[in-house]
C-alpha cells in the first residue's frame, strides 16, 4: 500500500525539480516504477518504506493537473498501482496572489503618474 503522497512544490513550471515523496506499508521487492505524464521520474532514496523521486518538469509536460503514478510488488509478488490526478499542477506561470495583483496595479499607477508629473514640470 501506497499513503502520503506529498508534492513539492505543488505547482512547477518548465525547468522546475518536483520532489515526490511516499510511504508502503511493508517491505517491497524492488524499487517501485514512478511516473508523471507517462514519464520515469528518478529515485533518490528509499528506506525504511519511505521513498522519494524527483521528476524535472519540462515543455513536455501539458499544462494542467500531471498524472502521478506508482508501481510497486511486495515480496511476496503482489503488484498494486496508485494514480494521483490532482497533487501536482504545471503551468506556464504562478498563480497571481490578489495581494500582488494589487501591489502590481498600485505600483503601475505610481509609475504612470509619476511620470505624468515629470512631463508637467518639463513643460514651459
Amino acid at each position: 500500500e501506497c499513503t502520503g503522497l506529498s508534492v513539492t512544490p505543488e505547482f512547477a513550471r518548465p525547468g522546475d525539480l518536483v520532489v515526490i515523496r511516499f510511504d508502503v506499508s511493508e517491505p517491497l521487492s524492488g524499487d517501485p516504477a514512478v511516473r508523471v505524464n507517462g514519464r520515469m521520474a528518478l529515485p533518490v532514496s528509499g528506506k525504511d518504506g519511505a521513498h522519494v523521486y524527483t521528476h524535472a518538469v519540462t515543455e513536455l509536460d501539458p499544462p494542467g493537473f500531471a498524472l502521478i503514478e506508482i508501481e510497486l510488488a511486495d515480496l511476496a509478488g503482489n503488484g498494486a498501482n496508485h494514480a494521483y490526478a490532482q497533487a501536482l499542477q504545471i503551468g506556464g506561470a504562478l498563480p497571481l496572489n490578489p495581494a500582488m495583483a494589487f501591489v502590481a496595479v498600485m505600483l503601475l499607477a505610481g509609475i504612470r503618474l509619476g511620470a505624468a508629473a515629470i512631463r508637467r514640470r518639463a513643460s514651459p
